[in-house]
């Protein structure tokens, strides 16, 4: 009985050990029987590549009872999981920054208006400079971060971002460090005597302005006089005497040098005035100026000839010869060195048929085929000693053939006789044709050595040419840049 029961006992173990190894793994375990101890759970079978492997079963407890039976097989190993998702690319890296420049030279440069005056600071004014950073291959770095300092902070002092300060007069320099690399500006601080001051009219006593134009006037101040003087930046009061007739309109600079801007607004006469406390008590430097009507009345005269040069134009009406513009040299011809904005006749009584513009010089024939110049006597064009500068009335060329025309260029003039030969005067250049050798004046027309007979001349700043009989062009003078028919460069 009883080998039947432990039998029947172990047969009924070995059933639910087999269960549990059917059942679901998530189920839990059946109970064994009594007195038994419970078998050990299987192992767990391997995952498949890539996903891990699942848990393996749980073995069943045993039954009570009789010896314990053999523990249930482990669970096969679950399905392997599927491999999971690269992930996205990184972001590229950052660049590298640019190497800095091997610097091997640094100058200071002043921020300002100052122009040629910056080395010249009054006290209590401030100035910024910025250091400037050169290359083997001369390329400029602008706005190198430096270290400031002043070999004189008392008279001159200077800040982290290069503003330096005018404290009191005396001489000191700035010095800006980049590494072992220094640059240095010198600054001298105070005010400088003024020993007269110059104005940009080419030191004309007077201008002429139309009605409602401008003209900007920039005063120039000097230290001392004579060949001593030189350029010193000086505080500068511009006044008007008549601010009805001119009104200054602007005040700036021009390199460091005071300037204005004045308007003419009626017609008249006012002088602008130019004074500096930096200058001698009393001392001032006066300019006229001459408002012309902006309406020209037309000319009462039919002109029968017109020669337009640098400086005048001129025309003729029955034989009377009548010029306008810059008279300083006497190109006007009319007694004066003035200028003229509108036609003045020409002194002398002279009866002119043919009136010809040079570049500071006129030149004019009369109708008895005699020659007279005037304005300029630049290498004796006049046909004057060397000792007149120029002249404001008619000078006749001495010793002058009969011409037939004339024509008048830089510093020289030409004329044609009757017999169809070219004579020159003036400025001993190649533009007379009188080859190697000739005087630098050359007051007396020279005959030109041409081959052959010429109908027509023209002269121009440094060259002349001819036209012949046949057609043919004889050119002379300056050829640097191909006039003369030649190769540029070719010598006179």
């Amino acid at each position: 009985m009883c080998r039947r029961m432990w039998f029947f006992a172990s047969l009924l173990a070995l059933a639910l050990a087999v269960g549990a190894c059917a059942a679901d793994p998530d189920e839990p375990s059946g109970t064994g029987g009594s007195g038994a101890t419970g078998g050990t759970g299987g192992t767990g079978g391997t995952g498949g590549d890539g996903g891990q492997g699942g848990s393996g079963g749980t073995g069943g407890e045993g039954g009570t009872g009789g010896e314990g039976g053999t523990g249930g097989v482990g669970g096969s190993g679950g399905t392997g999981g599927e491999g999971g998702t690269g992930g996205e690319g990184g972001s590229g890296g950052t660049g590298g920054e640019e190497p800095a420049p091997e610097i091997t030279f640094i100058y200071l440069l002043p921020q300002g208006d100052c122009g040629k005056h910056c080395t010249n600071l009054f006290p209590g004014e401030s100035l910024r400079f910025i250091a400037v950073g050169q290359d083997e291959e001369l390329d400029n770095y602008p706005d190198l971060p430096v270290t400031w300092s002043s070999s004189d902070p008392g008279i001159v002092s200077i800040d982290e971002n290069g503003v330096a300060t005018a404290h009191v007069e005396g001489q000191a320099e700035i010095v800006a460090q980049y590494g072992e690399l220094q640059g240095s500006f010198p600054i001298e601080v105070g005010k400088k005597e003024v020993g007269r001051i110059d104005l940009s009219t080419d030191n004309a006593d007077s201008i002429a302005l139309v009605e409602g134009k401008t003209a900007v006037v920039v005063a120039i101040a000097y230290s001392g006089g004579g060949f001593l003087s030189f350029p010193v930046r000086a505080e500068v009061d511009f006044t008007v005497a008549d601010p009805s007739v001119v009104t200054i309109e602007e005040e700036f600079l021009v390199d460091g040098d005071p300037a204005v801007v004045i308007r003419a607004l009626t017609v008249g006469s006012t002088d602008l005035v130019v004074t500096s406390p930096q200058a001698p008590d009393g001392y001032e430097r006066r300019l006229q100026i001459d408002v012309l009507s902006s309406v020209i009345p037309a000319a009462q005269w039919k002109t029968d000839a017109l020669s337009v040069g640098d400086l005048t134009s001129c025309a003729l009406e029955d034989g009377q010869a009548y010029c306008w513009g810059d008279g300083n040299f006497g190109g006007l011809g009319n007694g004066n060195d003035e200028q003229a904005a509108t036609p003045v006749p020409v002194t002398g009584g002279h009866v002119f048929v043919e009136v010809q513009a040079g570049s500071s010089h006129v030149c004019a024939r009369d109708d008895q085929d005699k020659i007279w110049c005037w304005g300029s006597n630049s290498s004796g064009v006049l046909g004057a000693p060397d000792d007149v500068f120029h002249s404001n009335v008619p000078l006749e060329i001495p010793s002058a053939p009969a011409f037939v025309t004339i024509r008048s260029g830089g510093s020289h003039s030409c004329g044609l006789d009757d017999a169809g030969e070219v004579w020159c005067w003036g400025m001993g250049k190649a533009a007379l044709g009188l080859g190697p050798g000739t005087p630098w004046e050359n007051p007396t027309p020279q005959k030109v050595s041409i081959p052959t007979e010429i109908q027509a001349i023209s002269a121009f700043s440094a060259h002349v040419c001819a036209l012949d009989v046949e057609g043919a062009v004889w050119c002379w003078g300056q050829g640097e840049s191909g006039q003369l028919g030649l190769e540029p460069g070719l010598p006179p």
